[in-house]
């Protein structure tokens, strides 16, 4: 595939929906309704058959081999009496599931648009972002840009050139998608659920994170987000061998903030050195305690989107 981005952005993201305003008036009463739930609502009597015949449905970018962010959504839903759809895309779990290529790219932006998704969060690879690039000392792959040269060095080869052009493609791709999420919940006036992950970079952002791409600088901006900071370490508590790796969650999500955590290790633990691919590619995967309790905060959203879905329908059928 040949993508080519050098120092223009790359997409322009839609946000002119953020603007609409429900009435105060109409408690949302007037808001859009995604189809699904709409004939989900028609059919249901009551609001316990509406809560049994409602399902989510969550959308993960880049989700690894194993989501374990899935397993927690599914896990938090079952004890809430919710039910939820996890859609995983990941190379690694199906070859047609690549988002660099139109499709399934449009496929799933198109279904962004119209409300499909109740929530959504993507993991995109850090690769050509990362600030082990730079480290003088080891012997991985060089960089390919930097905090002044984002979309890729001057010096680049045409290889170096194309790979930094794919982190670019996944970084944005993942923001338009998640932004598309996010829009279609402000038009339902329902609480958001949509969020990114990279790590944060260093404090002065020189080797070129993903957060200082100008489309991804624009999500933040535009929608108001919310970042959480955290070593990850912090979530991996039962743990004897941790990695310390940094992260950032940003997005449009209650309370999303209340999951940073700084590193407070106890001496019997020891933190493994993100050496070579095969430690890096482990240390990817989410801890199962930052699934769980990222998934707590979206379960959270969720029953209060399910019970304004229902209150809402009563009291349109009531005025007409």
């Amino acid at each position: 595939m040949n993508v080519h981005v050098y120092r223009s952005p790359l997409f322009r993201m839609s946000t002119a929906s953020s603007s609409t305003k429900i009435a105060d008036s109409s408690h949302g009463v007037n808001a859009e309704v995604s189809k699904r739930v709409e004939l989900c609502l028609e059919k249901c009597q009551s609001y316990a058959e509406f809560k049994e015949e409602r399902h989510f449905k969550f959308l993960h970018l880049f989700a690894g081999p194993r989501d374990v962010l899935a397993e927690a959504l599914r896990d938090e839903c079952e004890k809430e009496g919710l039910k939820v759809v996890v859609e995983s895309y990941d190379k690694l779990i199906d070859a047609s599931h690549d988002l660099l290529a139109e499709r399934p790219f449009t496929d799933i932006l198109k279904k962004a648009k119209e409300g499909d998704y109740d929530g959504g969060h993507a993991g995109f690879p850090c690769g050509s972002f990362s600030r082990a690039r730079y480290n003088l000392e080891g012997e991985g792959p060089k960089p390919v840009r930097s905090g002044a040269e984002i979309y890729g060095l001057a010096t680049n080869s045409r290889a170096q050139q194309q790979e930094a052009d794919r982190g670019t493609v996944m970084a944005v791709r993942s923001a338009m998608i998640i932004n598309e999420v996010i829009q279609s919940q402000r038009r339902r006036a329902v609480p958001s659920v949509g969020t990114l992950e990279n790590p944060p970079g260093s404090e002065t952002g020189e080797e070129g994170p993903a957060w200082a791409l100008p489309e991804l600088m624009s999500f933040e901006r535009d929608l108001g987000t919310t970042t959480a900071l955290f070593n990850t370490c912090a979530y991996q508590t039962k743990l004897r061998y941790k990695w310390f790796k940094p992260g950032r969650f940003t997005g449009c999500l209650a309370d999303l903030d209340r999951l940073s955590k700084k590193c407070t290790c106890p001496g019997w633990s020891r933190h493994q050195a993100l050496i070579g691919k095969n430690m890096t590619s482990r240390a990817a995967e989410y801890p199962e305690e930052l699934c769980k309790a990222y998934a707590a905060l979206v379960v959270k959203t969720f029953k209060t989107t399910i019970q304004m879905e229902w209150w809402r329908s009563v009291l349109r059928k009531k005025k007409e």
